[in-house]
């Protein structure tokens, strides 16, 4: 399990399911019929190069057995917009003769990631 995260535009999906067991895969909202793998005599399961779109991607898959149907899915986002910092302190273009023990950094981040700010260090 990760955090559901990428930079990566494509991506492989791997799972787990009954051996030789058909598994669709949904990556648009219209249906399970973005892709089709089956299950190896393990019961795992590779989707190669999944397409994902900036921002918010739904990704479902659905597998049907003797016991019904099952459907599992993953909210996964892809944002290929890197974060941006600029030096607070020292001020940019001084110098110091002084050792601060510590550099401050603005970030900005304007991809669908966002920063988050519950996690900034502060010098102490």
């Amino acid at each position: 399990m990760g955090d559901d995260l990428t930079r990566l535009a494509t991506v492989r999906m791997i799972g787990t399911t009954d051996p030789a067991q058909p598994v669709l895969l949904d990556i648009n909202g219209d249906g399970f019929n973005d892709g089709e793998a089956t299950a190896n005599g393990s019961g795992q399961f590779t989707f190669e190069a999944v397409a994902l779109a900036e921002g918010a991607n739904l990704v479902r898959l659905q597998a049907t057995n003797e016991g019904g149907t099952t459907v599992a899915s993953r909210n996964i986002v892809l944002d290929t917009q890197s974060p941006s910092g600029v030096l607070v302190t020292p001020q940019p273009g001084t110098f110091t003769n002084a050792d601060l023990g510590y550099v401050e950094v603005q970030w900005t981040d304007a991809g669908p990631a966002g920063l988050d700010a519950g996690r900034s260090v502060r010098p102490t």
